[in-house]
């Protein structure tokens, strides 16, 4: 019994030493709707959390290949390296050479979608460059806005969802970029 005791006691102690996966950082809520950052296993990921009353719909980006390849660009990354130099960051297609599709997340009340961020494939919105190496201040907003009625015209219907629009930030973590 003591030797079943002495294990069990073992256990115990290897499983609560182990750190706790850390909570995003979360932002202020607009409209029902937060942003949360954090840096986990080598990532970055942004976390939407649907603190409102009511279910809604998000139109994060683009999808490619039928829905192969997801491009959340609705998320704006910004990165504030140690000279405060501020840059914009997307993720988004190189290129498109067949069907776009609108990357639409249905979000419940209180439900939460992690998104994670390659920093590595990111570009500087409007110049196409990479974020160098080095550390950096980064915080991730999210611009909702509805899905035009061209954007899918075989697909009509997404324009009439009950989309969440707006602009909500996260708060802002530290982070170390190591370039490609």
């Amino acid at each position: 019994m003591r030797l079943f005791l002495a294990i069990v006691l073992i256990l115990t102690v290897q499983v609560a030493a182990r750190p706790p996966k850390s909570a995003p950082a979360w932002g202020p809520t607009a409209d029902g709707l937060r942003v949360g950052v954090r840096f986990v296993a080598g990532r970055v990921e942004a976390t939407l959390h649907n603190a409102g009353k009511k279910d809604v719909v998000l139109n994060l980006g683009v999808m490619l290949a039928n829905g192969a390849r997801h491009y959340p660009s609705a998320l704006r990354i910004t990165a504030v390296d140690a000279r405060g130099q501020e840059r914009t960051l997307v993720i988004e297609p190189a290129f498109v050479a067949g069907r776009l599709d609108p990357l639409i997340m249905p979000l419940s009340a209180g439900a939460r979608y992690t998104v994670p961020l390659d920093l590595g494939t990111a570009v500087v919105q409007g110049k196409g460059d990479r974020l160098a190496a080095g550390k950096y201040r980064i915080q991730v907003g999210y611009q909702g806005k509805r899905v035009p009625k061209t954007a899918v015209p075989d697909m009509p219907g997404l324009a009439l969802m009950n989309y969440w629009e707006g602009r909500v930030q996260s708060a802002v973590i530290e982070y170390v970029h190591a370039a490609r």
